[in-house]
This record gives C-alpha cells, structure tokens and sequence, in this order.
C-alpha cells in the first residue's frame, strides 16, 4: 500500500467531529471511500500536510489545521453521500408502494398519473423512473395493466357489454378502451370472452 497514514488525537478529532456534525462518527469502524476524480486534490493536501508536519514555518499550527478541516470536511461529504444512496432504494420502495397504493384506488376514475405523482410529492419523471427501476414499466404501463386484469375479470366473470366496461373503468370512449386491450393482449375484449366460452370447463 502507498499512501498516508494520518494519526489524530482524541480531543482534536472529537472537536471536528462537532463541527462537522455526526458524519465522522463512522470512523468508529473501518471504512474506504473511493477518491474518484478528487485523487490529485487529496493527494496535495496531504502532501501539503505532511511538509508542514515536518517543517517549523511560522504559524504551523494554523495550517496543519487548516488542511487538516478540509481533508475531514471532504471525508464528511463521503459519508453523507454514501448514506444516501443508502437510503435512495428505500425511499424508491416507498414511493413506489404508494403509487401502487393510489393506482388500485383509482384505477376506475382514469386519473392522470402527474395527479398521482402530486399526491405522492413528486415529479413524473421520478415517478416513471422510479417505476421502471423497481418494476420494470413506467407508471401509466402499471395503471393499464391494472385497468386490464380487472376488463379480464368482468369479461370473465359478468356479462356486462363492452360499453358498460369501459365505463366502469373509466373510459370516456368504448373505442380507447377496445384500442387498448387489442394492443395490450393481442386481441379485442370480444374475442377473449368467445375464446373463453369456447374453452372446455373444469
């Protein structure tokens, strides 16, 4: 390994601590941060460090410390950013739990998905990225294929006529509603129901 080894007493590095706040309380325990881009940055200041450690310029003190808080607040920012994305998955989870949530309440009322992003407090653009992250699809593929599997249930189960149907889900139109069965599953609301009665029971 080559590198730096940097010692800092207790007390100096339980007053950084609250200056910066709760971050360096992950040095507690062993961690590695990836400099990325900042390698040549770091690697000055600790180079700068290490010449005024060894050397007795005037107002040494001053400087080693100085350094020293900007090395400690680069390693707070990658504390902070590593807990967020920690957390970014979850919150993702949430959101997209809740936009689940608001498509099985509404799914009948045709209601916009940027109306459901509102209620969830975000953009549509998080939303649809969200959804095709977690699920695969896009919010408004998720709110058709719920108006879907329900148009295969009452097409199944009831014999409500294809008007009555897209009605009851929302549809203004029996056309949009006929147009978008065929292309999702391939053929028109009346050719599912003949193929089921067509099938043998049991």
């Amino acid at each position: 390994v080559q590198g730096y080894v940097l010692t800092l007493a207790a007390p100096l590095l339980a007053h950084l601590q609250a200056q910066l706040g709760q971050a360096l309380g992950t040095l507690t325990v062993a961690e590695s941060y990836p400099v990325g881009a900042d390698g040549d940055y770091l690697e000055g200041l600790f180079g700068a460090l290490q010449r005024e450690y060894v050397g007795h310029q005037p107002a040494r003190d001053m400087l080693m410390h100085s350094l020293l808080s900007v090395i400690v607040v680069w390693l707070g920012r990658q504390v902070q950013q590593r807990r967020q994305s920690e957390q970014r998955p979850q919150r993702a989870r949430e959101y997209l739990n809740g936009y689940l949530q608001l498509v099985e309440t509404h799914y009948r009322e045709h209601v916009k998905v940027e109306d459901l992003a509102h209620q969830l407090g975000i953009s549509v653009s998080h939303l649809n990225g969200t959804c095709r992250e977690l699920a695969g699809q896009p919010a408004l593929q998720i709110m058709h294929e719920r108006q879907l599997l329900e148009a295969k249930r009452l097409l199944t189960y009831t014999s409500m006529t294809i008007y009555e149907m897209s009605e009851a889900l929302g549809f203004s139109d029996p056309t949009n509603f006929t147009r978008l069965f065929r292309r999702r599953v391939g053929i028109s609301p009346k050719a599912f129901r003949d193929r089921l009665k067509a099938e043998p029971r049991g």
